[in-house]
């Protein structure tokens, strides 16, 4: 379950010769960790922190997204069996929240419309999972659900928001990165949901 980048090896080091002893190491680890997380239940795995962290640890996002032009996909993030469980969880979720509005550039609105929710039975455990990602960052996830007639428009993805800081103060911050996990299944184009990098040198990809 070693992710596959679409990258090249030197793209996470100038030294070749590192980066692939790099990534034989650490997919010989992931491959170690997933052998006995197969025995384990996906729960009990999201729940573990050992388990966690050391498949987090794996991914250098800020470094892939410097060596990609800012967009990387990252094939079997998750190990399969943990992708396989959450995704029954939020099949199961029946309270989803609509979430909808037309452009309004004055409240940094733009036209969208589907379904969200913070709650579910692994959810809090998968997010808390892959902020491990990024753990100095400040996160802000949620999970999503389209289905026909659902739609988001083109948008930078900024996503202001004030946070209070240690000492009292309010700061208004915006994201950095965005990371979004799909876990539909054998999912096609023609399905609706392709997302386009419109900043891609050369036009959209």
């Amino acid at each position: 379950f070693a992710p596959s980048y679409d990258c090249n090896d030197n793209s996470l080091t100038h030294n070749p010769r590192m980066a692939r002893t790099k990534k034989a190491g650490r997919a010989l680890n992931v491959d170690k960790n997933n052998a006995k997380a197969q025995n384990q239940d996906y729960k009990r795995w999201l729940n573990s922190y050992p388990n966690c962290a050391a498949w987090a640890e794996q991914y250098d996002l800020p470094a892939l997204l410097d060596a990609n032009g800012g967009l990387v996909v990252l094939a079997d993030f998750l190990p399969a069996f943990v992708a396989e469980g959450v995704l029954s969880d939020l099949a199961a979720i029946k309270d989803w929240n609509q979430t909808a509005a037309n452009r309004d550039y004055a409240h940094n609105n733009i036209d969208h419309a589907f379904m969200s929710t913070r709650k579910g039975t692994a959810l809090e455990a998968i997010i808390r999972a892959v902020s491990l990602v990024m753990p100095d960052s400040l996160h802000s996830f949620s999970a999503a659900k389209y289905t026909r007639d659902h739609h988001i428009v083109r948008h930078d993805d900024r996503a202001y928001t004030d946070v209070l800081m240690e000492d009292g103060s309010v700061v208004q911050c915006s994201r950095d990165i965005a990371l979004i996990v799909y876990f539909t299944k054998d999912w096609r184009p023609e399905y609706g949901g392709l997302l386009i990098d419109h900043d891609a040198p050369g036009g959209g990809r």
